[in-house]
């Protein structure tokens, strides 16, 4: 058991991860009790609210899952498994008397959850980048390339970011390599039923998380099955019973998905059905052109030379690369799950900086590979070893001292106070109590009277929230 523990941190793996974890888990507590991004509330509350209604179908609780969820169920169900147990030790030492009265306690501060929550976002994060070393391994036959693409990943400003906050991307983005992973191992040829099985799973499943995350992850796996080394013809690879097997696996999980909870597959944006909401952004696209995609593709070129400019300059390296050395399929395969990236946001979504996610692990892959090939050049023609060691430190330093050091910059912004908790302190301390003041956000989460509640829901009763109805059923001497 010793001997495992100290071959596990000899492994510079151990330290990358070790390294991500940290950088992730500095700030994690950022805005609370006030929520940063929206996202959050829906996905947890989303799996509290199956918690309260005993369900795990939201679609026979649909109008009471539309107040709260507004996205497909699966990260919904992955938070729920996740946070359950925290739930159940915090209720059993809260002190509440009843559950309504732990149910309130959690509406007037929920906090721990949403902690714990993004705690579970960030371990995501760390998984990915495992998977984006493993990926890189298996493709260059090299550990070195893995090491180096999972700290390419591990530095990256955006995955960083993604993963301090409690959203759906990450999560499909994680779904999405690890088809990848699957994918090169089928590229090999060696590849059973088990493996397609699992590979059409997992793509089921990405369909409840982003419903596009499934149609670009299915590109790599597509590609790999009718590029793998074998004699069959084109045609045997079509009816190829695991290929079948796959698009099975995927189609019923898939469908599962949509029936479980068919608003979520709506976006909110007012379809009565997903096959409404399918028809209502193909309208759309009369509106597309391409130069609107070119206009599109040039907005991430300049976020990309912006915030993650080493990453993307190694990446590119590591494409030349790949072509010099023969390896047409997977720039192909890349090229082609990049560009569908991309063009899927333009026809279907908006110009948005995390959709970045779905390619910069990708893009840590080639970087990875670009960087230990500069190491075997360094090596190969510096023949004093202690020279080249020298000069590889050297390397390092300049590749990653910059990211580095950028990272470390905004985890000590979000360690800063938040700005609306400042405002929220300022207003406690110097408005007298009882004064009614008009609030322009719906996350600074003021303790209203009893009677500012009563009258705020004589004018809009849709505007209480949960912790209103707790502050209502709240008695005098317990008042906040």
């Amino acid at each position: 058991m010793e001997n495992s523990f100290f071959k596990i941190i000899k492994k510079p793996i151990f330290w990358i991860l070790l390294l991500a974890l940290a950088l992730r888990l500095f700030g994690v507590t950022y805005g609370f009790p006030l929520f940063l991004v929206k996202d959050e509330p829906t996905l947890v509350y989303g799996a509290l609210k199956m918690a309260e209604l005993k369900t795990l179908i939201p679609a026979f609780h649909q109008e009471e899952f539309q107040k709260v969820l507004y996205y497909p169920p699966a990260p919904s169900y992955f938070y729920l498994v996740t946070l359950s147990p925290f739930i159940g030790f915090h209720y059993l030492f809260s002190g509440a008397s009843s559950l309504a009265e732990y149910k309130d306690l959690l509406a007037l501060d929920p906090s721990f959850i949403w902690v714990i929550a993004r705690v579970f976002t960030v371990l995501l994060g760390v998984l990915n980048i495992f998977i984006i070393y493993l990926l890189a391994k298996k493709i260059f036959k090299s550990e070195k390339a893995g090491f180096f693409a999972a700290l390419f990943l591990a530095l990256s400003f955006y995955h960083l970011q993604l993963s301090h906050v409690i959203r759906h991307w990450l999560f499909a983005t994680v779904l999405i390599y690890i088809v990848w992973l699957l994918a090169a191992k089928i590229a090999e040829g060696e590849s059973g039923a088990k493996t397609y099985l699992l590979a059409g799973t997992i793509l089921g499943i990405s369909v409840g998380g982003v419903n596009t995350a499934s149609i670009v992850a299915a590109i790599p796996l597509v590609l790999a099955h009718f590029f793998q080394p074998t004699p069959a013809s084109f045609w045997k690879k079509i009816m190829d019973r695991r290929l079948i097997l796959s698009l099975l696996a995927f189609l019923l999980i898939a469908v599962a998905f949509v029936a479980l909870y068919p608003y979520g597959f709506t976006r909110a944006e007012g379809a009565v059905s997903p096959g409404a909401d399918v028809i209502q952004r193909f309208s759309g696209l009369s509106q597309k052109s391409i130069s609107g995609l070119a206009e599109f593709l040039g907005f991430y070129a300049k976020l990309l030379t912006r915030y993650e400019i080493i990453l993307f300059a190694f990446a590119l390296l590591g494409i030349a690369i790949a072509l010099f050395k023969k390896k047409r399929q997977l720039v192909l395969v890349a090229g082609v799950y990049a560009f569908a990236c991309f063009t899927l946001l333009y026809l279907f979504f908006n110009p948005i900086p995390r959709g970045l996610i779905f390619v910069l692990p990708l893009s840590a892959v080639f970087a990875g590979f670009a960087l230990e090939w500069i190491f075997e050049q360094i090596k190969a023609k510096i023949r004093i070893q202690a020279l080249a060691s020298v000069l590889s430190g050297i390397v390092v330093l300049g590749v990653f001292g910059w990211p580095l050091v950028f990272d470390i910059r905004y985890d000590w912004l979000i360690l800063q106070p938040d700005t609306r908790i400042a405002a929220r302190e300022w207003v406690f301390k110097n408005i007298p109590e009882n004064t009614k003041i008009l609030a322009d956000s719906q996350y600074l989460r003021f303790i209203n009277t009893k009677t500012g509640i009563r009258e705020l829901e004589r004018i809009d009763p849709s505007s209480l929230r949960a912790a209103d109805y707790a502050l209502l059923r709240m008695p005098e001497e317990r008042y906040p």
